[in-house]
């Protein structure tokens, strides 16, 4: 086959390709529409990190004072009683 017999044919490959991938997209969760979106939202453990990291800012601590103000993250704050 020539060029021009071919061509026909790769037209609907590239038709029939472009479909196989937006139903792959689908199949494996992936939305074509909305590539920004985040994956998951972030646990609570980063939730505290972003607000520590904001209060921590700008002061010259030590990382071992750090690591004990972070195990503040394990105490329970919802302790009702």
């Amino acid at each position: 086959m020539n060029d021009k017999d071919k061509e026909p044919f790769s037209k609907k490959a590239a038709a029939d390709k472009k479909r196989y991938d937006a139903e792959m997209a689908v199949y494996k969760g992936k939305d074509p529409n909305d590539a920004g979106k985040p994956k998951r939202p972030q646990s609570a453990y980063f939730c505290f990190l972003a607000d520590f990291r904001a209060k921590m800012k700008g002061k010259d601590i030590d990382h071992k004072e750090i690591i004990k103000m972070g195990e503040t993250f394990a105490a329970p704050c919802f302790i009702q009683e």
